[in-house]
This record gives C-alpha cells, structure tokens and sequence, in this order.
C-alpha cells in the first residue's frame, strides 16, 4: 500500500485561514479533495479524512458513510467559536446539524469550554482541546502594552456573517447604528482624543449611514497592533483581542446567552457609553475575568499546530491498527492531554497586586518596611486580649445601666397612664354631681 495521505474534505482548504500554517506539519502527505460528490468514499491510501463542513447534508451523508462503513478516522474542525444564533436559530442550517452530535470520531475544539458545549451536545469521547494552529505565533507574544497617553484608538468590528436570519440583521444594524451614535457624541475620554477604526461586513458598511468605514482594513493582527481596545459582534475576533490583552466588549442586542462569553457586553444602547468607559481605562477586576474565561475558551498555553498534529498522528495509527486487526476504530476519550492536567492556571491580572492597585498592603515595598509594619501589628496584638476584656466588661455594665433606664421608664410610663385614668375617672364623677347654690 503507498504511504497513508490526509485527505482535506474542502476544496478552497489552502485559501481559508482554518486551514493555514498547519497542513504541511502533518506527519502525512495532504490531499485536498477539490471536486466531490454525494457517494464519494475515501481512497484506499486515506489515513485520515479532514474537514470543517460537517452541517450540509451531502457532507453529514459522506462523512456518516465514511463512520459506518470504513475504518478511515474522521476529525472535524471548528471553525471559531460556539455561538447560540448559529446553533440553535440560523434560517439556513437544519435542525441538528450544528455537532448535535457531529458526525465524525473526533472534534478539534479551540479550548476547554468549547468541548464542554459540545460533549453536552452528545459528544463525550470526541472532544480533543488543540487552539487555534492561525493564532499560534500572536498567542505566543504575550501581552502587548500601548501607551496611556495620546489617542485611545478603539477597534469597532463584526463578524464575517454577524446575523443568521432577516430579524437578527436588522438588531445587528441598529446595534451598530446605536455605537457610532454614542462614538459621535465622545469625541474624548479622560481628556484622549477618541480614534475608531471600522472593521465592518458589507451590508453594516452599507446601511448604517456611518461615514468612514473601511470594511476590513489589512490583517487584522496588524490592526489589533494599534489599539488599545475592541468592540465587537460576536466573532473569533473576541478571543484574538482578548489574548493580546485587550478589553473587548462584546456587541449583543440578540439577546440570546453568550457561549464564549468576556467581561464586557453591550446588550443596550444604555450600556455603550458606561462600557466605553470602563475599555478605556479596565478595572482590574473586569480585567481578570476577561482573562480567566478568555483562558477558558481558548487554549494558548501551548502552540496549537503540534497539538493538531500529535492528534492526526494518532488517528492514522489508531485507523492503521484497526485495519490490520480487522477490529473497529478505537480512540481513548482523549487522545491529546489537557495543559496542567486540565486545571486553570492563575492568571497575571488575578494577583492583589493587579486586582488592588490602591492598597498599599499589596504594593512592592522593601522587606525592611513590611518586617517593621509586621512586627508594630503583632506587638498591638499582644495587647489586645487585656484590652477586649476591658472592654467587655465595660459594655456589659453599659447594657445593665440601659436595662435599668429601659425598666424606670417602663415604670413611669405605667404610673403616668395610672394618673391619667385616676384624673379621667375624677373628672367624669364631678361632672354628675349637683351643683348647691351658695
């Protein structure tokens, strides 16, 4: 037999960035598949078959007959991240199609949320954790600082297909329409010229009367370079700002529940201009949870295209040995392992000195001054049981001296109302009596 092939089931595989930077790092030559119909079956040389079009149904009907009838390992890829609307209410996908459950033995999930959606959809056993093989080297850089003084340069984009249905596109331009309202009215913050960049689809470049956009001004690493914030419909894009350690308010008047949620979300025209303000100067808790649920979603504390690769390898093997035992496929329920086992690693933003910048017990301060400090408490300290039980003592004779007052008062009020009965009764007799000339 010649050597095992991946075959890419999708024609335009070289020109979509989902498929960038990580096909020629298989451990196997690569064949994208360019013209196919419904009965098409893997060649005898396939080691692996490919693909991200899992939702149609000429590729849900091969890709089930790939499953039933051969012993070729399927891996469906995501193509960014989980979004309600497009799961559950988009006009132009059948009921089901979106991994509920995919057809296939293994999906290559961004992060360690998007396989739990997805083993809640019925896919427990399929779900490996690899990233995003196109994010690897901006994973990589680390956090990117701008400068606090000059502009406050914001990103203001959509998805490539930012509705699914003709009601979601009109609350998606009028969401749009509602930013560039409130971006017209603050020319400043904080005394920062406000600078937008406009990265909009077509239709929202067309129809939301906004001059000036530039519909998808250059790779957008390059712009996330230049800004110091991002807001943004629900999109990929979200997890690429995050990741350079930018804010991002996500742009939602759907109203639906975030799948890939951030800190930030602009539900309402009310909430633009507060959250405008807290992008251009984050809290530093607001900060922290954008990290830790960026974290969450997106796997990048290993480079993705190893990862992807180590699980094709694994596919192949497992199919070759099926084949040559005759015994159906065989996959553990993860092949790749989870960084730290799995566990969420503390984030830089999370520590007091991050989440506290104004308390100066979490400050960087000589050891001298914190031993001093330290040693002046625990003296205070040794003083203190003599000092509780003084006080004790006085509070105690305080509330005995208040039941005392409490009880003289009960008392005089209840001879009060004695006299005033007394005083009633008397004035009530007198006023039968006869009265006597003189």
């Amino acid at each position: 037999m010649n050597q095992l092939k991946a075959c890419i089931l999708f024609p335009g595989a070289l020109k979509n960035a989902l498929y960038a930077g990580w096909l020629d790092q298989l451990p196997l030559p690569v064949e994208i598949i360019r013209e196919y119909s419904i009965d098409w079956m893997p060649p005898d040389d396939a080691g692996i078959v490919i693909t991200h079009n899992h939702y149609r149904w000429e590729e849900i009907s091969i890709l089930r007959r790939v499953v039933e009838r051969t012993q070729v390992p399927v891996l469906i890829l995501v193509d960014g991240i989980l979004e309600y609307r497009n799961s559950f209410e988009h006009d132009d996908l059948a009921d089901g199609t979106m991994f509920q459950p995919l057809t296939g033995h293994k999906v290559a999930c961004i992060g360690n949320s998007q396989a739990r959606w997805l083993e809640a959809l019925g896919n427990v056993g399929k779900c490996e954790v690899t990233g995003i093989p196109r994010l690897d080297a901006w994973t990589q850089t680390g956090r990117r600082e701008l400068p606090d003084s000059g502009p406050f340069r914001l990103l203001v984009a959509s998805a490539r297909t930012p509705w699914f249905n003709d009601q979601q596109r009109e609350e998606t331009h009028r969401a749009v329409a509602v930013v560039k309202q409130v971006l017209d009215a603050t020319p400043e913050i904080d005394d920062r010229t406000v600078e937008v960049i406009w990265r909009m689809n077509e239709s929202l470049h067309a129809n939301t009367g906004a001059p000036g956009f530039e519909p998808r001004p250059g790779p957008i690493g390059d712009v996330l370079e230049t800004v110091h914030a991002v807001i943004t419909t629900p999109s990929t894009l979200q997890l690429e700002a995050a990741v350079a350690g930018l804010p991002v308010a996500v742009l939602d008047f759907h109203n639906r529940p975030q799948m890939t949620p951030l800190a930030w979300n602009i539900h309402s025209e009310s909430q633009v201009a507060p959250v405008l303000a807290e992008l251009a100067n984050p809290p530093p808790a607001m900060q922290f949870v954008q990290d830790t649920l960026m974290a969450d979603a997106l796997q990048h504390s290993q480079p993705a295209t190893p990862r992807i690769a180590r699980l094709v390898g694994e596919m192949v093997e497992a199919g070759k040995l099926a084949r040559e035992s005759g015994q159906p496929l065989d996959f553990p329920a993860r092949i790749l392992d989870l960084p730290g086992e799995g566990l969420a690693a503390p984030q830089p933003s999370g520590t007091p000195q991050s989440l506290f910048p104004d308390n100066s017990a979490f400050r960087d301060v000589p050891l001298a001054r914190l031993q001093t400090e330290l040693s002046a408490a625990i003296h205070e300290m040794g003083n203190y049981p003599e000092k509780y039980f003084q006080q004790r003592s006085a509070n105690q004779r305080l509330r005995g001296y208040i039941n005392w007052l409490r009880l003289l008062v009960r008392n005089r009020a209840a001879t009060v109302e004695e006299l005033a009965k007394t005083v009633h009764r008397l004035h009530g007799e007198g006023s039968d009596r006869p009265v006597k000339d003189s």
